[in-house]
């Protein structure tokens, strides 16, 4: 069986109030909110800021062959030599 495996990463920069407390408000709302703000859903950045990576190292798979077998030339290169 083979394994996907996937990362996601955006930043994202949001004003809040002086008195936002980063330790007990709820930012999920906050960012939230920001995303409507820029007709966007969180669920439409998630997705696009999806990308596959080796499932043994962890580097983004950018060959066709690399993304069918869900591995870097490198390390499908080790695993053949064993």
């Amino acid at each position: 069986m083979k394994r996907l495996q996937v990362k996601v990463e955006a930043i994202y920069a949001v004003e809040v109030p002086d008195d936002y407390n980063f330790k007990d408000d709820d930012y999920t709302a906050i960012i939230s909110e920001h995303l409507e703000s820029q007709n966007t859903t969180a669920q439409n950045e998630f997705y696009e800021h999806m990308e596959v990576i080796c499932s043994d190292c962890g580097i983004s798979l950018l060959l066709d062959d690399e993304q069918e077998d869900g591995k870097c030339a490198q390390c499908n290169a080790v695993e053949d030599e064993l």
